[in-house]
């Protein structure tokens, strides 16, 4: 098919480039994370593809001995979550919020009353009578 390829990686590796074999193949290796394909077949025939999912996971160097205390000391300086019985306050002040907005949406349709079709006027047969 005689197409040229370029192949990006997620992980910033170096890109891969070649030409389809006559049957329109094209093999690439090394490729981390998500890999971008982009085709092109003659001067206005291009094709674009990315992975929805990673292809193998990223492949990381190993933390120098420095690079490694840094993160250790930056994680004990991590803040702590909130606690349970804040996030709990927090979550039922949420659906209080929540309920009273609904109310006021309510309210205000209730209120207009909106065009609508009543049971008896909807049901064929006879009206029924309270």
């Amino acid at each position: 098919m005689d197409a040229d390829i370029k192949i990006f990686d997620s992980a910033g590796g170096e890109p891969g480039s070649g030409r389809t074999d006559p049957r329109g193949v094209f093999q690439a290796s090394g490729i981390s994370g998500h890999a971008t394909v982009v085709v092109r077949h003659s001067d206005t025939r291009y094709a674009f593809y990315r992975s929805p999912e990673p292809l193998r996971p990223a492949v990381q160097k190993p933390l120098s001995p420095q690079t490694r205390a840094q993160v250790e000391r930056a994680s004990e300086k991590k803040p702590k979550g909130m606690s349970k019985e804040d996030y709990l306050l927090n979550v039922k002040e949420q659906l209080k919020s929540n309920q009273t907005g609904n109310l006021l949406n309510w309210s205000e349709k209730v209120s207009k009353g909106g065009k609508g079709v009543e049971v008896q006027k909807a049901l064929p047969g006879k009206p029924t009578s309270k």
